[in-house]
């Protein structure tokens, strides 16, 4: 069974050589070192390959091989070797042929559009690896590892550079100019990395340290007390030997209790000099710091390696069409990461992997791509910016309409071309004729002076004439027409029959000689008895003579004994005279 310690120091030596990017074969009782660089051999003494064992059982079944514990040589020259190594390495990393057309048609998804071509431009890219080698000691164990950081764009990376081929680069090609940040980085996760290893040994070093302060602070708290009890003890006696002087009657018992007095004060005033209180603390403190010191952490990381890796990146330039519409965009791919970096949309400037061309050749996603709902074209956020002041929709600056009275913007559903005078004009600043019902502008509007009715320019010339009689306008709705000679009359010269209601001019009607209203010819008679014309409605049969007569044409005559006036018309009156 492999022990905690044994397994760490196993870990520890098999990062160091893989460190040093040598051929190493694992084994469960062994370690297979080959192809050891060369200025390692040299400090070591030694060339490869080693066979590494780390207990004595081990080393008794390999014999020719290098048994490492703590203190062993060997351990001890990697131990030397790597607070002697700090180097700087310049890396070149092999990395298979790039197929354009298949990483992208993996990544993306042409919508609206298709993929023409592709082009390819290699450059270079790098990342730093910071290489540090740690050292924990407390009490007398000591615990170390190599921790290796990849980091590009300052963020750490998980890779596994094993698989690939190295090549060695040329310092002078380095375009990496500042590494401050990249350091900070790799050092932000070096002390993450440490907080894990040694959080077990931080746990059992304060346990211990809690026992030893608890012991420290039991005993100097139990001398202390001890000596405040002796304290008390010989004051106590102080007082019992003075209340007994008080009562003493010989002289003899007198000198033997002030002795006694005189004994103990001695000892409470030494006591008291001594100021063992705080010769205790000052040891105390002493002690505590020791225990401190020694269940301490002390940890030691040095910067061995830095490597700078370079290896190919892609620019490809992808050419899109839709219908008639061409569209370039170009996207950088990392061989490395193997990570394509997905282009912007346009609108909501996210990255996507869904491409849309809107149709001012715009990059969008799925999520902004939309319609524009006048011209049916499929535009982005960018193009999509205006609103109609009425119904709010979005609509591309192409059907935007800015009213010529209010300079509001409107959809086609909310503006309209003045038919008069052509003007594109939205709603609220257009009208409805009554007589062509079409949307006019409110300029190109004339009042009926008859009826007051707003008729737009155009109709005005059909629908309105002159009155024959004071030459106002009037409309075709409020315009009447004497049914005798037709004239064209307005309201205020048109009059109406009282019996049939049918207009006429003031010619073309006549009085009634009784009741003075106005009639047509139609609607009057000639009394027969005055010879004037009279309306229906005042015009009588006399029941004698037959004779149709106005009212004003019955006379009474006196009935025999006068009892009752018998209605006459004049005709018969003047008949029987």
């Amino acid at each position: 069974m492999v022990n905690e310690k044994t397994q760490d120091m196993r870990e520890f030596v098999l990062e160091f050589f893989k460190f040093l990017k040598c051929k190493v074969i694992e084994k469960e009782n062994y370690l297979k070192i080959n192809n050891a660089p060369k200025d390692f051999e040299d400090f070591l003494g030694k060339e490869a390959p080693y066979i590494l064992v780390f207990n004595q059982e081990q080393l008794k079944e390999l014999g020719d091989a290098e048994l490492i514990t703590k203190g062993s040589y060997f351990l001890a020259s990697i131990r030397d070797y790597l607070d002697d190594k700090g180097q700087t390495t310049v890396l070149s990393l092999m990395i298979p042929i790039v197929n354009p057309n298949k990483e992208i048609k993996k990544e993306i998804n042409f919508n609206n559009c298709k993929l023409i071509d592709v082009g390819k431009k290699e450059g270079k890219k790098y990342l730093t690896k910071f290489t540090f080698f740690s050292s924990c000691q407390y009490l007398n164990e000591k615990k170390q590892f190599v921790s290796p950081f990849y980091i590009s764009n300052n963020k750490v990376l998980d890779l596994d550079l094993e698989k690939y081929n190295f090549q060695e680069g040329d310092k002078n090609d380095l375009e990496v100019k500042n590494l401050h940040d990249s350091y900070n980085v790799a050092k932000e996760e070096l002390n993450n990395v440490i907080k894990k290893e040694i959080k077990d040994t931080k746990l059992l070093l304060k346990e211990k340290l809690d026992n030893e302060l608890n012991r420290l602070n039991k005993h100097f708290n139990q001398q202390i007390n001890e000596k405040d009890e002796e304290l008390d003890k010989y004051q106590e006696k102080v007082t019992i030997f003075k209340g007994q002087l008080e009562n003493a009657y010989y002289d003899k018992d007198i000198k033997a209790l002030k002795n006694k007095i005189k004994k103990y004060e001695d000892y409470v005033e030494r006591l008291k000099k001594e100021g063992y209180k705080e010769r205790l603390k000052v040891e105390k403190s002493f002690h505590i710091q020791d225990e401190i010191d020694k269940y301490s952490l002390k940890i030691d990381n040095n910067l061995i390696n830095l490597s700078i890796v370079h290896y190919p990146a892609f620019i490809f330039t992808i050419s899109l069409k839709k219908g008639d519409l061409k569209k370039e965009i170009k996207i950088s791919y990392d061989s490395l990461l193997k990570k394509l970096d997905l282009p912007i949309c346009d609108s909501c400037k996210n990255p996507t992997k869904d491409i849309n061309l809107c149709t001012n050749g715009h990059i969008v996603c799925n999520n902004c791509i939309k319609k524009c709902p006048d011209c049916k074209n499929e535009l982005c956020g960018v193009c999509l910016n205006s609103e109609c002041d009425d119904c709010h929709k979005k609509i591309c600056k192409d059907c935007v309409t800015n009213c010529k009275s209010c300079k509001g913007k409107f959809c086609k559903d909310h503006i309209k071309k003045c038919p008069i005078c052509k003007e594109d004009l939205c709603m609220d600043c257009l009208k409805e004729c009554e007589f062509c019902k079409e949307m006019v502008c409110k300029d190109h509007f004339k009042k009926c002076t008859s009826c007051d009715r707003e008729i737009c320019e155009k109709c005005f010339k059909k629908e309105v004439d002159k009155c024959d009689v004071c030459s106002d306008n009037i409309c075709s709705k409020c315009g009447l027409s004497c049914k005798t000679c037709k004239k064209t009359l307005c309201k205020k010269h048109a009059k109406k029959c009282k019996d049939c209601d049918s207009i006429f001019c003031l010619e073309h009607l006549k009085k009634c000689s009784v009741c003075n209203n106005s009639f047509c010819k139609s609607c009057l008679r000639k009394c027969e008895g005055c010879g004037k014309l009279v309306c229906q409605g005042d015009l009588l049969n006399c029941k004698k003579c037959g004779s149709k007569i106005c009212k004003k044409c019955v006379v009474y005559k006196k009935a025999f004994l006068g009892l009752l006036a018998k209605k006459r018309c004049v005709k018969c009156v003047e008949v029987n005279k």
